[in-house]
């Protein structure tokens, strides 16, 4: 009974293995319906990118800004409220010393204060100002969430394709296992040659176990972010479409949410200065009052100033100032940082993107050609079964590698698209 084994490239770059023997075999799944074996699998939720962002707005820290958010229009609300105005009423007894006569003396005062008319302008935008920057803030944070759900997802992609490509090299080493077993009970083998080929399929049992273990970790992670109580899968593939790297351009820099934070801080500061100098205006009341005693019954009316005559609120002054100031400086640091970052991670993704373009046309291809030419002399009784699976463990690790070199190009490709506010996968 001859035995030949057969690699393929597919169209998304994959190795599809082969067995052909005087029995008929059925044939592989496609990598592009990878899908574990496990009958667990049934319960799995498939789930897009668009579906994660559209998801997003409902992660915990995201409520949480948003009721920060909250907080600061109520806070505008109170800034923008005019102070209510202070009444006093007294009551006595009194009695005249002249004629013994008593009688009941009351007086009423109505008091308006008016120094708000001096603040509340500046308070106000202050208010908008700090109302913006936790805009910026919700904008950022909504970032970091992308990125973080973006890492999972093609980590969970990852594992879902490593299992896919295990189990494949599972069946095919169990019908490898059968076919040879064959051969060694009509002699046309050797004994050993079945238990070395019992070892591989036990090893490839063990890799695949590991290996829906993690998928199942990571799709149970998945669903918790999402908010579903099932295992999430992912529809997508590691392979990229796309035939050159994405990259981040040094004109999104000075529009990057962080930029755009320190400005916002920088204007709140320049109104918290107009806002404590107005402060140095006479704090003024105007009060109105009507007084009925013993003997008389008085109206009137009044002004109250409290005149600043030694502290002219200098200290607060100076103090927003400098931070003004330290926030002039921060949006210099934040631009060399942002470009820093900007040339690594294009840098980063640039090699990523064509290591594992490489390792797709033409590392596996090279590895998988020297794996067939070794299957067909091993038909032709001029390699042995070791050689055969010295050639399928390249394989292997070349479709392993390139798996890597897929997902590190996406983990990095992802820091390029978060740099630049993207919210594509």
């Amino acid at each position: 009974m001859q035995v030949r084994m057969q690699c393929h490239l597919n169209a998304g770059g994959v190795i599809i293995f082969h067995l052909a023997a005087s029995i008929t075999l059925c044939a592989c799944p496609s990598l592009a319906n990878a899908q574990s074996d496990s009958p667990s699998d049934s319960a799995v939720q498939k789930i897009r990118w668009a579906q994660i962002i559209d998801a997003v707005d409902r992660h915990p820290l995201l409520t949480r800004q948003r009721l920060q958010q909250d907080l600061n229009r109520a806070n505008r609300e109170d800034v923008r409220a005019i102070p209510n105005p202070s009444v006093a009423v007294s009551l006595a007894r009194a009695k005249s010393s002249e004629t013994d006569s008593t009688a009941l003396e009351w007086g009423a005062e109505l008091s308006i204060p008016l120094d708000w008319m001096a603040t509340r302008s500046a308070s106000t935008r202050v208010a908008d100002a700090e109302a913006a920057i936790s805009d910026s803030e919700r904008t950022l944070l909504r970032q970091d969430v992308v990125a973080e759900l973006r890492q999972l997802f093609w980590r969970t992609a990852y594992q879902q394709e490593k299992s896919q490509t295990l189990a494949e090299l599972q069946a095919q080493t169990a019908r490898l296992t059968r076919l040879i077993a064959k051969r060694v009970a009509s002699g046309d083998a050797r004994p050993t040659e079945l238990t070395r080929m019992q070892i591989e399929e036990e090893k490839v049992s063990l890799a695949l176990e590991e290996s829906r273990m993690r998928m199942t970790a990571l799709q149970s992670a998945l669903g918790l972010w999402v908010g579903v109580n099932t295992r999430v899968g992912c529809e997508a593939a590691l392979a990229f479409s796309e035939t050159e790297a994405p990259q981040v351009g040094r004109n999104r820099i000075d529009a990057h949410p962080e930029m755009e934070k320190v400005r916002l801080e920088m204007k709140a500061q320049d109104t918290r200065i107009q806002l404590e100098k107005r402060r140095r205006f006479p704090e003024m009341a105007v009060s109105v009052f009507t007084e009925n005693e013993l003997d008389k019954r008085a109206f009137g009316g009044g002004v109250a100033l409290v005149v600043p005559l030694w502290n002219h609120n200098d200290g607060p002054i100076h103090r927003a100032m400098a931070k003004r100031a330290m926030d002039e400086a921060e949006l210099d640091v934040q631009r060399l940082r942002l470009e820093q970052q900007r040339l690594l991670v294009n840098a980063s993704c640039k090699t990523r993107f064509h290591v594992a373009r490489s390792f797709a046309v033409r590392v596996l291809p090279r590895v998988t050609d020297v794996s067939d030419k070794v299957e067909r002399a091993y038909v032709l009784g001029e390699a042995t079964l070791l050689d055969v699976l010295d050639a399928r463990r390249a394989v292997l690790d070349a479709r392993t590698q390139l798996m890597d070199a897929r997902l590190e190009a996406r983990l990095d490709c992802g820091d390029v698209q978060n740099l630049a506010g993207e919210e594509k996968p």
